[in-house]
């Protein structure tokens, strides 16, 4: 039985796509994954078309950037809250008041709040069993 506490690595970036539907790491030299769809340009089946699959195959080889800025957002609005004094931990939220900021970073540290909720979703998704 795999061990539940272990994180879960994935391969290391940068990714690229090569031949239209194969993502490959490590300078193209390393398999990564490979999205297979229909030969043709469109179909009238549940299969993906050439134009789909390239499209996903963008997508997942973009995955580890998109990870890392996602992670960075967070940090700048974990930066905002802070600046209101929140206690903002792994998605427990306080609720920043009036009196500990001015209106304007008020506004900016409840948006930073609602992102961060969000983010914190997509970051878990990518990286939690």
């Amino acid at each position: 039985m795999p061990n539940e506490t272990a994180v879960q690595e994935h391969t290391p970036g940068p990714w690229v796509v090569v031949n239209g539907g194969t993502i490959r790491a490590d300078g193209g030299k390393r398999p990564v994954a490979m999205c297979h769809c229909s030969a043709v340009w469109n179909t009238s089946d549940s299969t993906p078309t050439r134009f789909e699959c390239e499209a996903n195959a963008r997508l997942i080889a973009a995955a580890p950037e998109l990870l890392e800025a996602c992670r960075s957002a967070l940090d700048a609005a974990r930066y905002v809250v802070s600046i209101c004094e929140a206690d903002v931990i792994a998605g427990e939220s306080a609720v920043p008041t009036q009196k500990s900021c001015p209106n304007e970073v008020l506004a900016n540290a409840y948006a930073a709040m609602s992102f961060s909720m969000g983010v914190s979703a997509a970051i878990a998704k990518a990286t939690k069993p």
